[in-house]
């Protein structure tokens, strides 16, 4: 009995360490959204995950053990931000003054809706203007087209 207990308990060890991934190693997702994070080092213009220069390669690795010793990926953009600055991430924070960054878009194209929008109303305004302008006939001119209507008919 002693051994059947034995055995299903180092069944379940065997099962559930198995599914755990072996300590050292990184999560390859984690890993690729933590180097799509940051641009390449020597500000080439390409993502870090894209770039082929020596130091891009360099600069996974070194993400890789960080990744590795139990870095998180804050703790890893915060490294790089304090060595870089913020001129090394892909996207702008969200925080402090490049909040505006983001807002300034959506705020562009509002002022633009509104723009067109009083732009078209004023416009149909100025076109009604002119209708009515042409509807009115001289009193004058109308006694004259009278008297050549009597004349003919």
């Amino acid at each position: 009995m002693p051994l059947k207990k034995i055995f299903l308990f180092t069944a379940v060890i065997l099962v559930v360490v198995s599914s755990f991934p072996a300590l050292g190693e990184v999560d390859q997702d984690v890993l690729n959204d933590v180097i799509h994070t940051f641009w390449a080092p020597d500000f080439c213009g390409m993502n870090l995950a894209d770039c082929p220069a020596s130091s891009a390669e360099e600069m996974r690795n070194q993400i890789k053990e960080m990744l590795e010793q139990g870095k998180t990926k804050q703790e890893i953009i915060n490294y790089y931000t304090n060595l870089y600055g913020t001129k090394i991430l892909a996207e702008p924070p969200k925080t402090g003054v490049y909040a505006a960054i983001w807002v300034m878009p959506a705020i562009a194209v509002v002022a633009g809706g509104v723009l067109v929008y009083t732009v078209v109303k004023k416009r149909r305004k100025e076109v009604k203007v002119e209708e009515k302008k042409e509807l009115t006939v001289d009193d004058d001119l109308s006694l004259e087209v009278e008297k050549e209507l009597k004349k003919y008919l």
